[in-house]
């Protein structure tokens, strides 16, 4: 099955699980979709169709997506399933934050969906975590452009792993340290001790004002040349 594409401007890589495919979008069709400046085409096939859309982002650079890993991240891993303390409320206030909350991890999403259930039984994560969207990946790193409908520049990744982050994407992903009581000498003390999902949300926080700072500043920039042009 053939899954989301990556970016395009002429031709566009569609990706199927060991393969690579490039699709040429003919001219004529690149004139008629009439794109501006900072606009690309996004490609989607599904079912045989071929569903090719433009994504104009008001700000490319504005985070609209929090791409959550779950082993090592949220729950100790999807054996033994203990979940990071925290859990709850760090989960509630992504929802609360982000456009998008989106689950990006190597556990297949069956297995994913009956761990989220789980959680939400044991009253460990709200309710809306069974239904939560589901990035299906291949590969070797957590390609950005594997999320639907945004760039890459939009998303946050919140990971333990370095190993699985792509190499031009370092700068959308936040690290956090690896959540695995069973390697610790002192197994319920580890538990008690760790509060890296509150230090998660300063972090998230602060990357979001850096953003939105960034932005303001390059808008006042741009402002202050076009004036001095005129």
């Amino acid at each position: 099955m053939l899954s989301n594409n990556t970016q395009l401007f002429g031709t566009s890589k569609i990706m199927k699980q060991d393969e690579d495919y490039w699709l040429s979008i003919p001219e004529p069709l690149l004139n008629a979709l009439s794109l501006k400046e900072g606009q690309t085409v996004s490609v989607t096939v599904s079912q045989d169709q071929l569903i090719i859309t433009t994504l104009t982002p008001s700000n490319p650079q504005d985070i609209k997506v929090l791409a959550l890993d779950l082993e090592g991240t949220l729950i100790s891993s999807a054996v033994s399933q203990i979940p990071r303390p925290g859990l709850f409320d760090f989960l509630q206030w992504c929802h609360d934050t982000f456009e998008r909350v989106v689950m990006y991890t190597s556990v297949n999403e069956g297995k994913f969906r009956e761990i989220a259930h789980t959680l939400v039984q044991s009253h460990d994560a709200p309710e809306w975590l069974v239904d939560i969207e589901y990035i299906h990946w291949y590969g070797s790193t957590k390609d950005l452009r594997f999320i639907p409908n945004m760039f890459p520049e939009q998303v946050i990744l919140l990971d333990d792993c370095e190993m699985v982050i792509n190499s031009d994407e370092t700068s959308q992903w936040l690290p956090i340290k690896c959540f695995d009581p069973s390697v610790s000498k002192n197994p319920k003390s580890s538990v008690l001790d760790d509060n890296e999902l509150e230090n998660a949300i300063a972090k998230i926080k602060s990357r979001l004002d850096a953003k939105k700072f960034e932005y303001a500043k390059t808008q006042l920039e741009s402002l202050t040349n076009s004036k001095l042009r005129e």
